[in-house]
């Protein structure tokens, strides 16, 4: 999270950790975040002078991007990365919605999708690329068509930066 604030000193960055919260989803499962995340956080931000980057330690999920858009909240930037797949959405209406949110809440995102053979939510996954044919770039355009017609999105592929594809 600082690394990303410090080229950008007049913005503000704000970082979450979605698997942090110490309380368990839906599965059982208890935070990623480790306890001493937000202390460690604090500590190199005084230490380099970085004051712009909140650190969130809170769970979130694809209706808050619902309710970001609703309040009219737009970033200049958005990096999601690991995000998508840990929103516990069940079925393509629902990845439509959440990402169709997700995007109209920045002019400009990128995003790291989730495959459809990773074990991570690989229920879940499966289902949103059903007839999609394996393919993030069809997923994405049928998302966008369905929820945000008539949008101009323009959606470029990142080679190399990340474990899964980026655009």
């Amino acid at each position: 999270p600082l690394s990303s604030a410090a080229p950008f000193r007049r913005a503000t960055a704000v970082s979450v950790d979605i698997m942090s919260c110490r309380k368990p989803d839906i599965l059982g499962n208890r935070g990623g975040m480790q306890a001493m995340a937000p202390r460690l956080h604090k500590l190199k931000g005084k230490q380099y002078n970085i004051v712009n980057n909140i650190l969130c330690d809170s769970k979130i999920s694809g209706w808050h991007f619902g309710e970001l858009r609703r309040a009219g909240i737009v970033f200049h930037y958005q990096l999601s990365l690991s995000v998508l797949h840990w929103l516990h959405m069940k079925g393509q209406k629902n990845f439509f919605a959440a990402f169709a949110n997700h995007i109209a809440v920045a002019r400009t995102s990128f995003i790291e999708m989730p495959l459809p053979a990773e074990g991570v939510r690989q229920t879940d996954v499966r289902q949103w690329y059903a007839g999609m044919n394996n393919d993030p770039l069809q997923l994405m355009r049928a998302a966008i068509a369905a929820k945000l017609p008539g949008r101009n999105v323009t959606i470029r592929e990142l080679k190399g930066y990340a474990y899964r594809p980026m655009y």
